[in-house]
Parts: structure tokens; C-alpha cells; sequence
């Protein structure tokens, strides 16, 4: 079975919402052109085009993460672009992920994700 790519992601989502190419492209201000090679999987968007076609495509929230997620998937350390924007304007966390990183300390991020999920799984 062949693995899901950001342009197959767009295409079937784009198709379930019975919209063209074309209206997708032009709704988020970029040529058809453009999104034809978004769709082949030629190119990759910018985050503000991929937060476009997120919202034209009315994207729930975990779609929208995965539609970040494959933006980057095949790209070499890349992170995905909602995570980057989030970390860049969140001193706070550049801070304590650059305090992590200099004591080698990676491994402490565990304990809090599994705070985090016995959390929710009381909720």
C-alpha cells in the first residue's frame, strides 16, 4: 500500500469537499500552477500556505497537524512549520529546550509527557 503524502493528503481532502484545484488555489491566493505542484508533491508550501489550505479545506484540528507533519516528512530536520512558529515566539520554551539540549538532559521531557497523558486519561 502506498504511503500518504502531502500532496495524496490534499488532493482526497480537497476532493471530499467536492472542490477544484483551481478554487482551492484561488482561495488561498496562490495559481492554480502552484497548487497543481503542491498536489504532485513538487513542491513544498509555506506554513501560511499550508494554515491557508487548512482553513479552506476546513480542516479539523488533528488534520491540521497532520497536514504539518507531512509538509516536513520527507524534508531532513525539518520540524513541522505550527511547532516551529509556536517555539519562535516562546522565549520561555527556547530557553528551557536550549538548557535541555546543553545538559544532555533530553530524557526528562518523558516524565512530563507521561504526567501529561495519565492527565487525560483520568479527564
Amino acid at each position: 500500500m502506498k504511503k500518504l503524502n502531502l500532496g495524496d493528503f490534499i488532493t482526497n481532502k480537497r476532493i471530499e469537499k467536492n472542490m477544484s484545484s483551481r478554487s482551492l488555489a484561488i482561495s488561498c491566493n496562490i495559481s492554480p500552477a502552484y497548487m497543481n505542484d503542491i498536489e504532485k508533491n513538487k513542491r513544498v508550501p509555506t506554513f501560511k500556505i499550508l494554515k491557508s489550505i487548512g482553513k479552506n479545506l476546513k480542516l479539523n484540528e488533528s488534520e491540521v497537524y497532520k497536514l504539518m507533519d507531512l509538509a516536513v516528512e520527507n524534508r531532513v530536520n525539518l520540524v513541522p512549520y505550527d511547532m516551529v512558529e509556536y517555539i519562535k515566539t516562546n522565549e520561555n520554551l527556547k530557553r528551557c529546550i536550549r538548557e535541555k539540549i546543553k545538559r544532555n538532559e533530553l530524557t526528562g521531557w518523558e516524565k512530563a509527557l507521561d504526567s501529561k497523558e495519565n492527565k487525560e486519561d483520568v479527564k
